[in-house]
């Protein structure tokens, strides 16, 4: 059984909100906390930096997105996020 089109577009925008909430919000949040912990910078200077990061990191989200609407559509029987 074949997953629908708007399955499949589903489960590649849940990949790309779980890899921006945790690859890129979470991560970020934790670099920003140790650069001011342990560098001694400043809140704004620590978010500065990892502002550098950003446009790599959501480009590795929608790659994420793509591989996992490529996946699903060719293991079509998998049950993505629990799903029957």
């Amino acid at each position: 059984a074949a997953l629908s089109h708007s399955s499949l577009r589903r489960t590649a925008i849940s990949a790309f909100i779980a890899s921006l909430s945790g690859g890129l919000l979470c991560l970020h949040l934790f670099g920003v906390l140790g650069l001011m912990g342990i560098a001694g910078m400043s809140l704004s200077q620590a978010i500065k930096v990892t502002l550098a990061f950003v446009p790599g990191d959501f480009i590795k989200c929608i790659l994420c997105a793509i591989i996992v609407h490529t996946v699903a559509r060719g293991m079509p029987d998998w049950r993505f996020g629990g799903r029957r």
